[in-house]
């Protein structure tokens, strides 16, 4: 127990135990890596998959929304209305397309969309002023204001999708 004691007071001792533990360390550090063997060729097969897989997956995807890219039937009684009334035309036709691209909406059925809600919220302007001003008269006002708000409330409804595609074709180019 004495020799053991005075081996650990030794500093000599100490210091050859310390430096040879560093260079151990040091030899296995280095070494770990080659002995080890080389993983990155087998990552890199996983992620390649892996970007097969999602690639595969994101184009049937496309094909399955290109299916169901038809016109629902809400949609077709909307295209009903916009074309049995020429409602598309009665728009400046290159504006709102113009603005409608810039908001990312691409297809055919936004486009019935805005001009079906452009004449939709117009009418419904219109008709909420008229009851509400005209009929009910629940702000006593002279009538001829009395039209000019109702109006004034269809031209709010029919201005509503255009600020909408305003508001979005901002955030796109915020983006």
């Amino acid at each position: 127990m004495d020799s053991l004691l005075a081996a650990i007071q030794n500093p000599q001792l100490l210091l050859r135990v310390f430096v040879a533990l560093a260079v151990m360390a040091t030899i296995v550090s280095l070494a770990l890596p080659y002995i080890e063997g080389d993983s990155l060729g087998d990552r890199m097969k996983s992620v390649a998959l892996e970007r097969d897989r999602i690639r595969m997956k994101g184009r049937g995807d496309l094909t399955e929304s290109a299916k169901h890219a038809k016109l629902t039937s809400t949609d077709l009684m909307m295209k009903d209305i916009v074309d049995k009334y020429n409602l598309a035309e009665r728009l400046d036709p290159k504006s709102y397309k113009t603005r409608l691209l810039m908001a990312g909406f691409r297809d055919q059925k936004y486009e019935i969309a805005f001009v079906f809600y452009t004449f939709v919220l117009a009418a419904a302007g219109l008709f909420v002023g008229f009851l509400y001003l005209v009929v009910f008269q629940l702000i006593v006002l002279p009538f001829f204001l009395q039209v000019g708000l109702t109006f004034a409330l269809g031209f709010v409804g029919f201005k509503l999708p255009s600020i909408y595609l305003s508001n979005l074709s901002t955030n796109v180019r915020s983006l």
